[in-house]
């Protein structure tokens, strides 16, 4: 996976301003096999997940107990697994293969954003992919300056921005 791929997905998508089919478009593409999501909320990107990757596992986590209930009603997809966690501690828990995709979704600051970022980069495999969603939202300003000149841009997923970068 490269740039020049990840762009050629993000073409394909914009035009439907549609993040989550192009996070299903990438994992498909990368043939992941460990995904991570931050942030699960009522688990629509966690189902579309796993059920574009039915060979992947997907890990959702949030620190919101009713999102599992909108998980666990959900016994088609074996491939999930769902924990309840601060994103941040989960890092240090987490036993799954070396992640190819992590989504962060959490909860929308900038000092938890980094954190994660901190927290689970050394968990992606090398060539693996860190994607950020609402990174237009007030107080996110601060992430790209952050994460460094690598950031992907790709704002018109999501009316609140969106971006990924390649762990090298």
């Amino acid at each position: 996976m490269n740039k020049e791929a990840i762009l050629e997905i993000y073409n394909f998508i914009h035009r439907g301003n549609n993040y989550v089919e192009f996070l299903c478009r990438l994992a498909q593409q990368m043939d992941a096999e460990s995904i991570v999501e931050l942030g699960t909320n009522i688990g629509t990107t966690t189902r579309q997940l796993a059920g574009a990757c039915p060979g992947a596992i997907v890990y959702s986590i949030d620190f919101n107990t009713e999102s599992q209930k909108h998980i666990q009603v959900e016994p088609t997809f074996r491939n999930i697994e769902f924990s309840v966690w601060d994103s941040v501690s989960a890092s240090h828990e987490y036993k799954g293969a070396p992640i190819d995709l992590l989504f962060i979704d959490a909860d929308h600051t900038l000092e938890n954003t980094i954190g994660n970022y901190k927290a689970w980069l050394p968990l992606v495999r090398p060539g693996g992919i860190i994607v950020f969603d609402d990174l237009n939202l007030p107080g996110m300003e601060g992430v790209a300056p952050e994460i460094g000149e690598g950031l992907i841009r790709l704002d018109q997923l999501h009316h609140s921005g969106f971006g990924c970068i390649i762990k090298q």
